[in-house]
């Protein structure tokens, strides 16, 4: 299937799961999603911010809510048998909810919303820093993007005016 066929099916509704899926411990690139579609023109860029970051923090609230109402069965599933592992809770004793605000880093963001939810810290604070946390990412890689692509607009633009300029002034 096409992107373009996927995006008439699914519009911003799959930009929506694309983001919440790639936030939780699943694999996923909501970056290059939303990058592409920027870049393709298919959407602005406040529609795309808006549903890329709601989307992506819910995600990590799904993640951070697991590890905070886990059970001792899954906490011994994920290898957590004595509790939150010692860098984790180092982390998060050092400096609390503020953690959140790096849950978007790639690799590490998922287990950090899990290992703050096993550290039960403060519901409100923590979701909160994760919101400030995805949506400054987004609106830096939304706001580079956009820059690029009227950047490379204007490239062509100019170029084309200097070559259309060319050929009326051999025509005269």
């Amino acid at each position: 299937m096409k992107l373009n066929s996927c995006i008439e099916r699914w519009g911003l509704a799959g930009v929506f799961v694309a983001c919440f899926l790639s936030s939780t411990l699943l694999p996923g690139v909501s970056e290059v999603v939303i990058v592409s579609l920027l870049a393709a023109g298919l959407y602005k860029v406040w529609p795309l911010f808006a549903v890329a970051t709601i989307g992506n923090w819910l995600g990590s609230v799904v993640t951070y809510l697991t590890g905070y109402w886990s059970s001792e069965w899954l906490m011994s599933l994920l290898g957590f048998e004595q509790g939150v592992p010692d860098n984790v809770r180092l982390w998060v004793e050092d400096y609390g909810c503020l953690c959140g605000l790096l849950v978007w880093v790639p690799g590490i963001g998922d287990f950090l919303a899990l290992g703050l939810g096993l550290a039960k810290t403060s519901v409100a604070l923590t979701l909160v820093a994760i919101l400030i946390g995805k949506a400054a990412r987004y609106a830096v890689l939304l706001g580079l993007t956009k820059a690029v692509k009227d950047a490379i607009s204007n490239f062509i633009n100019v170029r084309k005016s200097k070559h259309k300029q060319q050929e009326e002034c051999t025509t005269t």
